[in-house]
């Protein structure tokens, strides 16, 4: 078994990789990364290749990591307030009023879509943000306060909208 002191905040997926290990066999106790199944030359070789690329072996994957907790967390706020069926008859209801000419439903129902619309863009700022943050503390730090959207929901419905006939 091989073993290295190194940093809590490494990528041990990415380091067992580059050693060739299979991430299972990998333990992490007191700073110290056990690895089974390779040499020490194969971890210490590892270990330099990881050293020398932390931008793709390290801050790569936990920007992608972290914009994806982000973006799950953002769908599920959505869903929290207008679950996916509700936005399925919404979206019928749009199509129906538009087909009709129903511009009053069509601009009542358009106040979800804005507001679901902000929040999608919020993520895209937020991957902006992880995009040039170069450090696993800036990114890491970097998040996405739900409280503005909570405030601006319209608190649309869809009873509310079979009662706009235009």
């Amino acid at each position: 078994m091989a073993s290295v002191l190194i940093s809590e905040d490494s990528n041990f997926l990415e380091i067992s990789k580059l050693a060739g290990a299979d991430p299972m066999s990998c333990s992490y106790s007191k700073g110290i990364l056990h690895i089974g199944g390779v040499s020490q030359e194969a971890l210490d070789m590892a270990i330099a290749a990881y050293s020398s690329d932390l931008e793709t072996y390290l801050l790569k994957p936990l920007r992608k990591k972290r914009s994806d907790h982000i973006s799950r967390r953002a769908y599920e706020f959505i869903s929290s307030k207008y679950p996916v069926q509700v936005q399925q008859m919404f979206q019928a209801l749009l199509t129906e009023a538009h087909i009709s000419g129903m511009v009053n439903r069509m601009t009542y129902i358009q106040q979800m879509l804005s507001w679901a619309k902000t929040i999608a863009q919020a993520t895209i700022d937020i991957d902006n943000q992880l995009d040039v943050a170069n450090s696993r503390q800036d990114i890491l730090a970097i998040d996405l306060d739900f409280t503005p959207f909570e405030l601006s929901d319209p608190s649309i419905t869809i009873k509310a909208s079979l009662e706009i006939s235009d």
